[in-house]
């Protein structure tokens, strides 16, 4: 990729003023410097600046120092961790079922390895061989995982639908590889060294007489157990997916500020060289609203410097008229600039008086809008419209004529902030990049070729850039907790299945070792239903061992997906009672299939095999 760098000249409403508390600096830190240390000077510049700018700088403001990584990536080792340790979740689930299997497996070749131990094999020799085994699994298991990561990982890098940060850097490589080898000989040696030991202790006498069905006892707890951590697992990792789902049920109940249906955004700059004003700007950006608004099929269009959701413009210290010097500290609107037709196309409410037209140009009065967060704020219990404001350098007043709905401009999920706009006309400074918002009455994507056509009419060396439809932004700003809410539910369903086996599988082996008992059950009165109510009840009995271990270690650790929930309590009692309901549902149904297996059992035939 080829890079061209020239020479940034800053316009004065930017760094020259000191009204402006949106500006990012880039720096970097002195050798053997840390940022506390640079935080703590800043600090220091900081409190100089609030006594000698006052109102425009005052004790609500300042500068925070942040690393790039994190102003790139975001905050997200609380997520990376939560996912780690589900992901930590989902694989002892896979082991404990692996260790069930073997357990049941050792007990099967009791007497094979009674007899190898008879005939002179030692034990460490049995142990080892029963953990190679369990190794091999392991192994096979871990290369099994690394193709299918490959796999995976190769198509989000080619898809990326949810835009992750970074995803292109996502690679399987070395460390990937090591750290995936070591966890795969770790897990095996864990779960395979007690059905090992076990099979190796085994009393050589009963198993040689009896088939070993004494010695079985003394594994049931455990088979018992690791089912019971199953389902605990499973219990925190469900009720973290439906916590996550909830939340982004709700996430998507918030009123934005306008309405993103059948709109389409493109972005548009006009070249400082050929446009050398704010006076050239404003006519060549008008030209443009008129022509995209007679384009076929437009209901409305209009431009604005920060698109919601997807761009964060700072904020200007304010004056409104009639302060006492005490009240101007701490006053602060974010801002936007606007052409006419922007809040109809954006279907942003007016909640009172007028937006913007034509007729506001840089010649009549000084006019603005604020949404209705600064209302509240600045003008409590009274109608804004016809006070006055002025902000930054500005000594001329400005008139409030409209009051429209508060529109998340820093996402969904954060606070309304008091905002202002001002019509592009008397904006006293040149803007040359703007995007453009157009109200379709069908799709809105058949609309560029038309918009280009009308942007190149003013202009033929305009460019058009960035073009997405509302609904795409809207989706975009909420990709990340989309994506934790997919991955926990992906989690979360494959710990649901890998429990829904290990409660079968551990009730079928009993009804397997216990057909002795229950053709004695049978043959002296016992009926199919009392049967089934016996291997369900036990099927049962470790699903609710398991779902309140699960629910108590889920409760205790919600601080650490508090971060990641949006207007959800950690512990909703509505989302707990709904995944206590049906994990024992489940765990239910999966003894019920055994259990029906178990009223099949012949009495007699039961009691001649035994």
């Amino acid at each position: 990729v080829n890079h061209l760098w020239v020479p940034l000249a800053l316009p004065p409403n930017d760094p020259r003023e000191r009204g402006n508390h949106g500006v990012t600096a880039l720096g970097r830190l002195k050798a053997g410097v840390s940022l506390a240390q640079a935080q703590s000077e800043i600090d220091t510049l900081t409190r100089g600046y609030q006594q000698q700018y006052q109102p425009l700088y005052d004790k609500e403001f300042g500068v925070t120092l942040v690393t790039a990584p994190a102003e790139v990536l975001g905050d997200v080792r609380p997520a990376l961790l939560v996912l780690l340790l589900a992901v930590g979740a989902v694989l002892l689930i896979a082991c404990a079922n692996v260790a069930n299997l073997l357990l049941a497996r050792s007990e099967a070749r009791q007497k094979e390895i009674a007899i190898r131990i008879v005939l002179g094999a030692g034990r460490w020799h049995v142990v080892r061989q029963l953990l190679t085994e369990s190794l091999m699994l392991s192994g096979f298991g871990g290369a099994l995982g690394i193709a299918l990561a490959w796999a995976l990982t190769r198509g989000l890098v080619a898809l990326d639908p949810l835009k992750i940060p970074r995803v292109q850097d996502i690679a399987i490589d070395g460390r990937v590889l090591a750290f995936t080898g070591v966890v795969s000989i770790v897990t095996g040696v864990i779960f395979g060294i007690v059905p090992a030991l076990q099979s190796a202790r085994a009393d050589l006498q009963p198993v040689l007489k009896e088939g070993g069905r004494d010695s079985r006892v003394a594994t049931g707890w455990l088979r018992r157990g690791l089912v019971v951590a199953e389902i605990a697992a499973s219990v925190v990792l469900v009720a973290a997916a439906m916590l996550l789902a909830r939340s982004f049920e709700r996430l998507l109940g918030v009123d934005a500020g306008f309405n993103a249906s059948h709109v389409l955004t493109l972005r548009t700059t006009l070249p400082p060289t050929q446009y050398t004003d704010a006076k050239a700007m404003a006519v060549a950006y008008a030209s443009i609203g008129q022509r995209l608004r007679e384009s076929p099929g437009v209901q409305a269009a209009g431009a604005v410097t920060g698109l919601p959701l997807a761009t964060v413009r700072g904020d200007w210290s304010l004056v409104l008229e009639g302060d006492p010097p005490a009240a101007r500290l701490g006053r602060a609107a974010d801002w936007q600039i606007v052409t006419p037709g922007y809040f109809e196309a954006m279907g942003t409410p007016v909640r009172e008086g007028r937006t913007f037209t034509d007729a506001d140009r840089a010649d009549t009065q000084l006019v603005v809008v604020v949404n209705e967060m600064m209302a509240k704020k600045y003008w409590p219990g009274q109608s804004p419209l016809g006070r006055r404001l002025t902000w930054g350098r500005n000594t001329n007043w400005i008139t409030v004529v409209g009051v429209v709905a508060d529109v998340h401009h820093r996402g969904l999920d954060a606070q309304a902030r008091p905002e202002m706009y001002r019509p592009y006309a008397q904006y006293p400074y040149t803007q040359p990049t703007m995007t453009w918002v157009m109200r379709t009455a069908g799709d809105p994507l058949a609309a560029t070729t038309y918009a280009r056509a009308a942007i190149r009419a003013v202009d033929p060396g305009l460019g058009v850039s960035d073009i997405a439809t509302m609904e795409q932004v809207l989706a975009d700003s909420t990709s990340d907790r989309r994506l934790n809410m997919l991955l926990f539910a992906l989690l979360g369903g494959l710990a649901l299945a890998l429990a829904v086996v290990g409660v079968y599988g551990v009730v079928a082996y009993s009804v397997t070792q216990r057909t002795h008992e229950i053709g004695v059950r049978m043959a002296i009165g016992a009926r199919p239903a009392d049967v089934l109510r016996l291997v369900i009840g036990e099927g049962g009995r470790l699903a609710t061992a398991g779902v309140l271990i699960g629910s108590a270690i889920a409760v205790a650790g919600g601080r650490l997906i508090r971060g990641l929930l949006f207007n959800v309590s950690p512990t909703d009692p509505v989302t707990f009672a709904g995944v206590a309901i049906g994990l024992l549902a489940v765990a239910l149904l999966a003894s019920y299939i055994p259990a029906r297996r178990a009223t099949r059992v012949d009495p007699m035939t039961a009691l001649r095999d035994s």
